[in-house]
């Protein structure tokens, strides 16, 4: 019905079997660049372009 693999669900038994809900949740983020903007700019980006349409936006 989830179209998973039964390897991978064993890996999220073993997960959850091991630390609970909380390890299962936990999402590593892969090594990459670092953001250009800091949390604080990115939530002010967030602040200005959500309530705005594509057409306001430009």
């Amino acid at each position: 019905m989830l179209n998973l693999c039964r390897q991978s669900v064993a890996f999220y038994v073993s997960l959850f079997n091991e630390g609970g809900l909380d390890l299962l949740l936990d999402r590593k983020r892969p090594p990459g660049r670092e953001p250009s903007l800091t949390p604080e700019q990115q939530q002010e980006l967030k602040q200005t372009i959500l309530p705005r349409t594509s057409a306001e936006l430009g």
